[in-house]
């Protein structure tokens, strides 16, 4: 075994908590309480990454159980990625533990019963034999609340389909429940964006038409006032026209009176 280290010491690494989860995930799994190997499996991978630091069982403990307690949830987009594996391993293990335990020292136990009941001779009945679905002895733990028949039974089931807590269950549909909230949060802030983009694009269209109308308001201005300028000039024109005639028609009328009067005189005088 790798030697244990002193305390706390160095923090850690990503590297480093990575490692020691694969270590945890290959070790501990199925439940069984072996931080030693865990410890000894870590310690011997400083010789690949001279940098890391020696560490001890209960360093590996405390680091373990802050990343499995983190408050952040699976669901949540900013949860780490050790947070989520810890939490993973964590229900894994959880889920194993519940359901069954291993164990090797029952069969040698069944077998000292089998022969001290050859030699009694006893007339019973044999008892229906146990199924073994594999090289260990399945026994019932207080937690489950079922006998050791029908716990084998699940046990056969748990090695193809892993079977979870009601813990585990309820802290997976916690983490789908946050997961969805995360979701529906998400979908608010998306829409909270598309109505504000929808919004300005509404004022910028208001805007753009605003300034157009204005525009059109200025045209139309400079066009009345267009009109009104050539209507004053054609009603000048006519003006200085009337007056032209009315100048022209005196002076036709002087010249008659000027014959007239000549004509007149001559008349006159015979």
């Amino acid at each position: 075994m790798a030697p244990k280290g002193k305390g706390r010491g160095k923090g850690w690494s990503n590297p480093e908590v990575m490692s020691m989860l694969d270590c945890i995930e290959s070790h501990l799994r199925l439940g069984s309480n072996q931080w030693d190997d865990v410890q000894a499996d870590y310690n011997s991978r400083i010789e690949q990454n001279s940098v890391w630091v020696v560490r001890d069982t209960e360093s590996m403990r405390r680091k373990f159980k802050s990343l499995r307690n983190s408050k952040k949830s699976t669901g949540d987009p900013d949860c780490p990625e050790d947070v989520k594996r810890a939490k993973r391993i964590n229900r894994a293990m959880e889920a194993r533990m519940s359901v069954l335990d291993m164990g090797s020292g029952d069969e040698n136990e069944d077998n000292e019963n089998d022969v001290n009941n050859d030699s009694d001779g006893s007339s019973d009945p044999p008892s229906a034999p146990t199924p073994v679905f594999s090289p260990f002895t399945l026994f019932a733990t207080p937690r489950t609340g079922l006998d050791p028949t029908e716990l084998a039974t699940i046990g056969q089931l748990a090695n193809s389909e892993q079977t979870m807590s009601q813990t585990a269950q309820r802290r997976r549909r916690i983490d789908e429940i946050l997961a969805d909230s995360a979701e529906n949060e998400a979908i608010k802030r998306r829409l909270v964006f598309e109505q504000r983009d929808a919004r300005k694009h509404t004022f910028g269209v208001l805007a753009a038409m605003q300034e157009r109308q204005q525009a059109m308001e200025l045209e139309y201005r400079q066009y009345q006032m267009q009109l009104a300028a050539e209507r004053d000039e054609r009603e000048a024109k006519r003006l200085e026209r009337l007056e032209a005639m009315d100048i022209q028609r005196e002076t036709r009328q002087a010249k008659m009176d000027q014959i007239m009067v000549a004509m007149m005189s001559k008349f006159l005088e015979k």
